[in-house]
């Protein structure tokens, strides 16, 4: 998109295009048939790659009720931004005695 402004020059807005590497394990990765996918992404943060996952993935909504995120494996929140080359692993929950 081109923004003109009024001293005769143009502003260029544009979202940039991320390559984010997804880790699925256990459950995530038998629904996706996938253990990592490779996206090009225009989002910013962790909460922005979760939807355009269960856009892409609507059968992911159940089991990511309950996981936690890694990026670049240290553990993350939502909110945590996203740089082009990251890794963000899907984590299920862990069970054990």
């Amino acid at each position: 998109m081109i923004l003109s402004v009024g001293c005769g020059k143009s502003v260029f807005k544009y979202n940039q295009i991320m390559m984010i590497k997804v880790l699925f394990f256990a459950e995530a990765k038998k629904i996706i048939k996938k253990g990592e996918v490779d996206l090009d992404f225009t989002g910013k943060t962790v909460l922005d790659i979760k939807k355009e996952l269960l856009e892409k993935y609507p059968s992911l909504e159940t089991s990511f009720n309950s996981v936690v995120f890694a990026v670049n494996e240290k553990y993350a929140t939502e909110n945590t931004v996203l740089k082009d080359g990251d890794v963000l692993a899907v984590i299920p929950p862990v069970g054990g005695g």
